[in-house]
């Protein structure tokens, strides 16, 4: 009986151990390389991590100011990528349809959901953000840093046409933003981009109408200089495929209130019933492993 006894809490232990490393390989930090020491401590304490986690048990990167303008030069006035890179990210990959969840501090020009939908045409799906500034930036040199985060974390590049142009789209989306209303220009550029993917066999013409349409929505009158870079960016959206039921998954976190209780309200699914089934277990297993550990010392 004591053998069995040893047996199941060797099990549980392991699987303990396991599923830490896991948690921690899904984890990266990216600095930008022109931090001082104090500036990077400082980042790294307002991560979103647990009080007990220190630096060296979370995988790191470095983003060069030459990185930076690999990917904005001709994009944002060049005063504003600068000559040093401040911007730094932390990224988590999420359990699949989890979807996108930002946050940002002392980043002007951007926000979070502009930041996500431009992800999302670029290839990014299923992750905890946090972009941060020891100082206020502009925020479109962090795009970087999750991009080198996310291509490191996962080992697989993503396209470099499609960072391009989401790097041009939250550009575009955020100098709009300037003119109209950030909020405003976010959800102009998001449904249109929507309505894009959606629409069979789409036209140029038929992408300014959508573009004219969309504005009238949201109360925007754009100017010619606006709406043929918009045109422009939709019609490379276009090009790359993306699944309109993908979009929605991963900025259903953005989402009105509304929206997301609708979501809520839907009766899960077999297989979402299983997953929860699993966390549970597994956050069983973590709460076992925490106490038998705490008896122990």
């Amino acid at each position: 009986m004591r053998k069995a006894a040893i047996v199941v809490l060797v099990l549980f232990v392991w699987a303990s151990c396991a599923l830490t490393a896991t948690s921690r390989e899904s984890k990266i930090i990216s600095y930008g390389k022109d931090l001082t020491a104090e500036e990077r401590i400082l980042i790294f304490r307002e991560m979103p991590l647990p009080d007990d986690v220190t630096s060296e048990d979370i995988k790191s990167i470095e983003v060069t100011n030459e990185e930076e303008w690999k990917l904005l030069k001709g994009l944002v006035p060049d005063n504003e990528i600068g000559t040093k890179a401040i911007s730094s990210v932390y990224v988590e990959k999420l359990n699949s349809g989890e979807g996108l969840k930002l946050e940002t501090k002392n980043l002007t020009f951007v926000t979070p959901q502009m930041m996500a939908n431009a992800l999302v045409t670029a290839g990014v799906r299923d992750a905890r953000i946090y972009a941060t500034a020891p100082r206020e930036v502009s925020g479109t040199a962090a795009l970087t840093g999750i991009y080198k985060a996310i291509e490191t974390l996962t080992g697989k590049a993503l396209a470099s046409d499609a960072k391009q142009l989401a790097a041009r789209e939250l550009v575009q989306t955020g100098n709009l933003g300037e003119r109209v209303g950030k909020e405003k220009a976010v959800i102009l550029v998001e449904r249109s981009k929507e309505r894009i993917i959606e629409a069979k066999n789409v036209t140029t013409k038929a992408i300014e109408e959508i573009v004219s349409d969309t504005a009238k929505e949201q109360n925007i009158t754009l100017t010619e200089a606006e709406k043929k870079e918009l045109i422009e960016i939709l019609i490379q959206v276009k090009q790359l495929k993306l699944d309109v039921d993908e979009l929605k998954t991963q900025l259903k976190n953005f989402a009105p209130a509304e929206e997301k209780q609708e979501e809520k309200d839907k009766p899960a699914s077999w297989f979402e019933r299983v997953i929860e089934f699993i966390t549970s277990i597994i956050d069983r297993i973590f709460s076992f492993a925490g106490r038998f550990f705490r008896l122990k010392h």
